[in-house]
């Protein structure tokens, strides 16, 4: 089947905008825009990956927020601050499984992604040209809680429905599983996806070469 972005991010919409209403949540359409924008980016989980001289591994949350204060160039810094909202977001809604045993948990996630957030918020606010996500920025960092269980509700992880196929690799789950279990026959389709678990990666990620 061909997925074609317009479906797939109409279909992110209005699941969203309908859960949202359901749950009494105010919200901007800016911010359920944004929100489809961010889900089709994340259909597959390799988007959430960096690119580094060990392979593609996800980055730490604080390296994300270290480099935008260490960063000179305001567009740069906005980029890295909206992966670092965006990164919390998706893993404390689609991933907990992942966030199991753990030197971090859920509330280090919501904590960095209310941060970043409001940490857009402020840019925005104070740019002389007008940022069309800045409503959706202050919506994200006030209700930051209320919006991953939004997501988590779509559960849109390797699944089909209404005509539309959604290609998200469930790898993060998967490795969870494997983490847990050290059971050989995940650990092949790891491989076979070019993941390989190692004791030694960082605490909230894993590599893919």
């Amino acid at each position: 089947m061909i997925e074609t972005a317009h479906s797939l991010k109409t279909y992110f919409h209005e699941k969203l905008h309908a859960e949202a209403d359901i749950r009494n949540i105010s919200h901007s359409t800016v911010t359920i825009r944004y929100l489809s924008d961010m889900l089709y980016n994340f259909r597959r989980t390799d988007n959430l990956f960096d690119s580094n001289k060990e392979g593609r591994q996800l980055t730490p949350l604080a390296e994300y927020y270290r480099l935008s204060i260490e960063s000179e160039n305001t567009y740069e810094q906005r980029m890295l601050l909206r992966k670092l909202g965006d990164v919390s977001l998706v893993v404390s809604a689609l991933y907990k499984g992942s966030l199991r045993r753990k030197p971090v948990d859920i509330s280090y996630y919501v904590s960095m992604g209310e941060r970043a957030y409001r940490s857009l918020a402020t840019i925005a606010s104070s740019r002389t040209k007008k940022d069309a996500f800045s409503p959706a920025y202050n919506d994200l960092a006030q209700q930051f809680e209320d919006f991953s269980k939004v997501i988590a509700t779509l559960d849109i992880r390797n699944s089909k429905r209404d005509g539309i196929e959604d290609t998200t690799d469930n790898l993060l789950e998967k490795f969870s599983r494997w983490e847990e279990t050290k059971n050989p026959e995940i650990l092949n389709e790891l491989n076979a996806a070019g993941i390989f678990p190692s004791v030694d990666s960082v605490s909230d990620g894993f590599v893919l070469h």
